[in-house]
């Protein structure tokens, strides 16, 4: 199965675990958008007897760009490739990008699919990672969303945060499940070069949580997504 990915590398701010290529400056968002026009009608012909599948805007954060800008690209995703008949069509979004107006607009482009970037549903989990987003709206987005139509979506979780026990994250796994998202992405926290988490380990100022309690949390994972009839295809994904 062919799936065509877009990487839009814009963020609202930068979180202080992530070492994913973007930017928090938006200067040249016009410019990108253009330029990502150009280069999917330049492409086209490496792909011209390939059907895609599936459709798959990632980041940085994608829901960072209006529904207008969103729809730019998407209409010329379409007019130069060849998709089946009900593609699947991602967006990765922020809970505090998802306004009714914007769901409603972004539903409208064919979006199909949402990956909300939770992470927790604790606010000083969100506090220490620099969120952008608060537990509160983290749920309102998910029911606006599902109230708008999207019933396929994905929730990313983050275990394994200094400060965090196994039964905050039980919590944060019960609040996925209470809302019935069929598909969940949990990654374990790693401090990773050139982040803040790396520069506050290096100082002393962060400590990552013990062996033991990353097990118990993973293994807490694994168990509870089964009993909810999850299939766990890949080591951080359901």
């Amino acid at each position: 199965m062919a799936g065509l990915y877009v990487h839009i590398p814009f963020c609202r701010q930068a979180c202080r675990y992530c070492d994913f290529y973007f930017t928090v400056s938006l200067k040249y968002r016009d410019d990108l958008v253009k330029a990502l026009v150009r280069e999917i009608e330049l492409r086209s012909d490496e792909f011209r007897n390939l059907r895609f599948e599936t459709l798959y805007f990632g980041g940085g954060t994608p829901s960072v760009l209006t529904a207008d800008e969103l729809a730019t690209i998407t209409d010329a995703v379409f007019r130069n490739y060849q998709f089946g008949e009900q593609p699947e069509f991602t967006l990765e979004a922020n809970p505090d990008d998802l306004k009714p107006d914007y769901l409603k607009n972004i539903r409208n482009l064919g979006i199909n699919r949402l990956s909300m970037g939770v992470q927790s549903f604790h606010d000083r989990d969100l506090e220490l990672m620099r969120r952008s987003h608060t537990a509160k709206q983290a749920e309102k987005a998910i029911k606006l969303a599902q109230d708008t139509g999207f019933e396929n979506m994905s929730v990313d979780l983050i275990y394994g945060i200094p400060g965090t026990t196994t039964i905050d994250f039980e919590e944060n796994l019960i609040k996925v499940f209470e809302f019935n998202i069929p598909h969940i992405s949990a990654y374990h926290l790693t401090f990773e070069p050139g982040t803040v988490f790396d520069h506050w380990l290096k100082k002393g100022r962060l400590a990552p949580v013990d062996e033991d309690e990353s097990f118990h949390q993973f293994s807490l994972l694994k168990k509870l997504t089964a009993e909810q009839d999850f299939l766990h295809y890949e080591i951080s994904n359901f």
